[in-house]
């Protein structure tokens, strides 16, 4: 997929997204996101990426973290991207989603993009809560050995997994496979998302969206 191609489809996902009113506002907070791409050498390529994360990761963050009861009238609910721009807010994993889908859609493929369940310990509480994070593998030649970085609602610095000591994660997963993860880092693959239901059902809505955007932007080429 070319970069002109990547950028329409982008566009275009945002634009439905408008629809729902959440345009303007995302607008506002990353418009580097709607700039034109041109030529771009490969480190330039590398380095306009992670602007795209950092842009993606601080607009999410500055929305509200609310829990589902409050704001679903359910236990666990996992909201898509227009749901969480129409209301302003979600919990952990509807924020961390939000993140991963924004990022597929500029582009980043989805072997070097994770949803994480963790544990995180909550300084000023005192006690360790369950927790979703996003983590993003930069692509620098190709280095699979390159370090995940994590991408936090609960912070705005995105740092690399081996310096987050607060952060206990045990469970991996993308839109391919739910894997395991060993206390040194490796992921042992479990099976695919019909394994996690919730993240089943979101990533099938999320489709239909998508399928509406393809067409879009077939007719912005």
């Amino acid at each position: 997929m070319t970069q002109r191609t990547t950028t329409a489809r982008a566009l275009a996902v945002m634009c439905c997204w408008s629809i729902l009113g959440c345009m303007p506002m995302l607008a506002r907070a990353a418009p580097a996101l709607f700039e034109q791409p041109h030529a771009l050498s490969a480190p330039a390529v590398v380095a306009n990426e992670f602007q795209h994360v950092e842009q993606v990761n601080e607009f999410f963050n500055r929305l509200a973290r609310i829990p589902d009861r409050r704001l679903w009238g359910q236990e666990d609910y996992w909201a898509a991207p227009d749901e969480v721009m129409r209301v302003g807010g979600g919990d952990c994993e509807d924020l961390a989603a939000a993140k991963y889908f924004s990022l597929r859609e500029l582009g980043v493929p989805a072997e070097r993009l994770r949803l994480v369940y963790a544990r995180v310990l909550d300084i000023q509480r005192q006690r360790i809560e369950p927790h979703v994070v996003l983590w993003y593998r930069p692509d620098v030649d190709a280095d699979a050995s390159r370090e995940w970085l994590v991408l936090d609602s609960l912070r705005s610095d995105i740092r690399p997994r081996t310096q987050r000591g607060d952060l206990l994660s045990w469970l991996t997963f993308n839109e391919v496979q739910v894997a395991r993860l060993t206390p040194s880092g490796v992921e042992n693959p479990l099976g695919g998302t019909e394994l996690l239901k919730p993240w089943n059902i979101l990533l099938a809505r999320h489709n239909a969206l998508d399928t509406v955007a393809l067409v879009i932007s077939i007719h912005t080429l």
